[in-house]
């Protein structure tokens, strides 16, 4: 609204059509149909509290803790850098993953189809050497298992494209050895 500088209701306007077009992907149309540049966007709208969204759990510093004993892990989100700093820290775990976060702000994101790729190539990995472990099939899912990527989905919903489907993510580490990677 600011930005624009529109009322209530034409904002309204301005986010269903850039929900029509654009989809999820909001900070894009904004920035193609309103030069609003993302990182704009993404510090005013994204840098929020994450402690009444993000639910702490202890046994998820000791997961990480493990999985980096044995494999290079990465957060790959396609929110902006702001949140995920959030959220990593109100789940505690931010500093063991500080050097490893992959953000959506720039043109390669999950939801694209084009950031999975992108890692392949910047780290030279095999895609049967990898795995993904998400919570949303169309965008953490089903591009990874595209390339060939080994996929854990966490949800309640079995997923036809995941290798695993597991509703309690303390069941991760056991899966990712059955994986044999």
């Amino acid at each position: 609204m600011n930005k624009l500088k529109v009322n209530s209701a034409e904002s309204n306007k301005v986010l269903i059509n850039i929900n029509n077009l654009y989809g999820e992907n909001i900070s894009t149309g904004l920035e193609e149909l309103y030069q609003i540049p993302k990182k704009t966007y993404f510090d005013n709208v994204w840098n929020i509290k994450a402690k009444n969204i993000i639910k702490y759990d202890k046994r998820l510093n000791n997961l990480v803790t493990k999985l980096k004993i044995k494999f290079n892990v990465l957060v790959v989100s396609d929110a902006p850098i702001v949140w995920i700093i959030n959220a990593l820290k109100e789940m505690k775990i931010y500093s063991l993953l500080k050097n490893n976060i992959i953000s959506g702000e720039g043109k390669y994101r999950k939801g694209l189809g084009n950031q999975f790729a992108r890692i392949l190539k910047i780290y030279n990995l095999k895609p049967d050497k990898c795995i993904a472990v998400g919570d949303q099939e169309k965008s953490d899912i089903i591009p990874a298992y595209n390339l060939g990527i080994r996929t854990i989905f966490v949800s309640k919903v079995q997923s036809e494209y995941a290798d695993y489907t597991t509703l309690n993510i303390n069941n991760i580490y056991k899966i990712i050895t059955k994986l044999n990677i």
